[in-house]
């Protein structure tokens, strides 16, 4: 009887270590939304980009023209963007954007920016990651974040310029 009993209990404890692990709901749409963005990347490999791009002049610092440039393809049958990739030197440094999309709907961000020293070496690297739904952040850690903000109105931006939406 003791023998069938600390069987039992052991199958019951392997069960609870090793078994399945629900995942919450946020943890659930992150990873719905990693597949997406691979997906699309994958699809990426296979088409041609469109390329837009031109010139900035700040009112502020150093007279002096910088650039910026996006790389998109959209989906050829909605003609809605899938994915957006901008970049744009600043007088500090360079920052590169890729924003995903589902059904013309921001999913996912991803924002480095790099500062630079006067001999052009990298100072300092910044990568944030946002997921979003609704054109709201997903995380409640970073809704407050001034750089989710930034993206938003810079993808509204981008989709507007690029597709005359």
């Amino acid at each position: 009887m003791k023998k069938l009993f600390v069987i039992i209990w052991l199958l019951q404890s392997f069960q609870l270590i090793y078994g399945q692990k629900n995942k919450s709901g946020f943890e659930a749409k992150a990873d719905e939304i990693t597949y997406q963005v691979r997906f699309i990347d994958s699809i990426g490999k296979q088409k041609t980009e469109g390329i837009i791009e031109g010139i900035v002049k700040y009112s502020h610092g150093p007279n002096k023209n910088y650039g910026w440039e996006a790389y998109f393809f959209n989906d050829e049958e909605k003609k809605k963007p899938l994915r957006i990739k901008y970049s744009e030197t600043t007088p500090k440094g360079i920052e590169h954007l890729n924003l995903y999309y589902k059904d013309g709907e921001l999913i996912y961000s991803e924002l480095m920016k790099t500062e630079y020293n006067r001999k052009l070496k990298p100072i300092n690297q910044v990568v944030k990651k946002f997921i979003f739904e609704n054109d709201n952040v997903l995380n409640p850690k970073d809704i407050l974040d001034e750089d989710s903000f930034y993206i938003i109105e810079k993808s509204k931006l981008l989709v507007k310029e690029i597709y005359n939406l």
